[in-house]
């Protein structure tokens, strides 16, 4: 990945030489899995998996808490092994929880990238999003805060309501962490669909070692110089459907950056939305196809929440020729406020555009060199 583009703000998009087709979701949990439990045990975000000594394990966001999962190929157990959260929170932040996981193999410990809520006093109800940082040194079982790396634009005070930056979904590449985000004001009004700030790999993970954060990046007017503290980003995927949730990787037989977003593809006033999962893909992370529909048809339950299951979690890659999606599935008072949801997978494969020729598989293999 560059620092600058060739010309104006806003990258050119690029055709895929592959096609990604999605298996239909299986539930994964028992039954309905109600967020009134305490802790809920549903995945009310972006989760993070990590392989240690022949076992993988989930972290997974649960209200306020950070819950871990022993993870199976096709099940997990969805009863919480001891849940709890973010210690050493240096600024005031409610629901502060992850997230997407590096497991840093030199200095033994785990990165997580988590989301939070700034509330806003003049109104309870409405938060602003922050991306924070926070480490363990104990396999998980605790994590302490490093600090907040990204925070929108617009200032705390801002009457505009509500806005959301997403999970925080990031991937290791080279020397750098590049880590996604949405930006998104009021959920569903006009903002960013996708934007990515980035910090290096050894000052990210030399300071938080010894407890600190470095500061981020915000890639705008083509090229990561923008503060990731309140700094503007460029929109890598303009127009609609709007992004409501992501999770990226890097997928490595087809050498692409992959991101999974979630949709709405149909806004109804009965509150019978639709929606579907999107996936694009990248050359160099910043240059994003046009997206590709995982669903034949739009759902009308609430599919907020993905989760990307990547192999390898020291860069958040998927090596194997396919990948499972985890997705939140439920309804509510509202597209965003789940009372009760399931917890479903499903599978993404991808085929050369020309099944019948190796081309278009040796050409995508050969442009991520």
């Amino acid at each position: 990945m560059t620092g600058r583009t060739s010309s104006t703000n806003q990258p050119d998009t690029l055709a895929l030489p592959v096609v990604f087709e999605a298996t239909d979701p299986l539930p994964i949990s028992a039954g309905p899995v109600l967020a009134a439990q305490a802790p809920p045990s549903w995945i009310s975000g972006t989760a993070g998996f990590v392989r240690r000594h022949g076992r993988v394990t989930m972290f997974g966001p649960n209200g306020d808490r950070v819950a871990r999962h022993r993870v199976g190929r096709r099940r997990t157990s969805w009863k919480p092994e001891t849940p709890s959260r973010i210690s050493g929170l240096r600024e005031p932040t409610r629901r502060a929880t992850g997230g997407p996981i590096f497991d840093d193999r030199v200095g033994g410990g785990l990165l997580m990238v988590y989301r939070g809520e700034q509330p806003l006093a003049q109104d309870p109800h409405r938060a602003h999003a922050i991306l924070g940082t926070a480490y363990s040194d104990d396999g998980g079982d605790t994590f302490r805060d490093l600090g907040r790396i990204i925070t929108p634009e617009v200032c705390p005070d801002s009457s505009l309501g509500s806005i959301e930056l997403g999970s925080g979904a990031f991937v290791q590449r080279d020397d750098y962490f590049y880590v996604y985000f949405t930006d998104q004001r009021e959920f569903g009004a006009v903002g960013n669909n996708l934007c990515v700030a980035r910090a290096p790999v050894e000052e990210v993970l030399i300071a938080a070692r010894r407890g600190d954060a470095v500061r981020w990046r915000k890639f705008h007017d083509g090229q990561f110089a923008s503060a990731g503290l309140g700094g503007p980003c460029s929109d890598l995927l303009p127009g609609e459907p709007r992004v409501c949730w992501l999770d990226a990787t890097f997928h490595e037989p087809t050498r692409l950056y992959l991101a999974v977003c979630s949709v709405i593809t149909e806004w109804r006033h009965d509150g019978d939305h639709r929606w579907n999962h999107l996936i694009i893909g990248s050359r160099d992370g910043l240059r994003w196809s046009p997206p590709q529909p995982l669903f034949g048809e739009e759902r009308h339950q609430s599919q907020l929440f993905v989760t990307i299951r990547a192999d390898r979690s020291w860069s958040r890659a998927v090596t194997s020729d396919e990948f499972d999606v985890i997705t939140t599935v439920g309804g509510g008072p509202s597209p965003f406020e789940l009372t009760d949801a399931t917890v479903q997978t499903y599978t993404v494969r991808w085929r050369p555009l020309d099944d019948r020729s190796g081309e278009a598989t040796r050409s995508a293999q050969e442009s991520g060199r």
